[in-house]
């Protein structure tokens, strides 16, 4: 909580990758936003070129990154990480992996589905970022 310097909007990680943000403060405790909250959207980078989309989740440990060109470079198995444009998140945390794509559509972004990174079944190793 407040007491050992915990806020709002605080990264918060596992060893593996993002579990969250910070959102309600308490003097000795604290509620977090998981990553898998269907209102949790976060800019991420992929592929060789770090193209920059937006991850949200969808079920489970499943989400999805928009805003991803077709010409985009990404294959199955690339790191998702947080892009660094954002005011809580800093760049570089992994977020997720690439499960699978789909560039045969009539849109120009591709369909890209990933699998989050962090444990989202223990939570007793977890760590704020201050």
């Amino acid at each position: 909580g407040s007491i050992d310097g915990i806020s709002d909007n605080l990264p918060v990680l596992d060893v593996d990758g993002l579990v969250g943000k910070t959102t309600s403060i308490g003097d000795i405790a604290s509620q977090v936003q998981l990553i898998s909250d269907k209102n949790f959207k976060v800019s991420v980078r992929l592929g060789k070129d770090f193209s920059l989309g937006i991850f949200s989740p969808t079920h489970k440990s499943l989400g999805i990154v928009d805003g991803i060109i077709k010409s985009a470079n990404i294959h199955i198995g690339d790191i998702v990480y947080t892009s660094g444009i954002s005011t809580i998140f800093p760049e570089g945390i992994p977020v997720a992996k690439v499960v699978s794509i789909n560039k045969d559509n009539d849109k120009a972004f591709q369909d890209i589905v990933v699998e989050i990174l962090a444990d989202l079944n223990n939570y007793n190793y977890i760590f704020v970022l201050l």
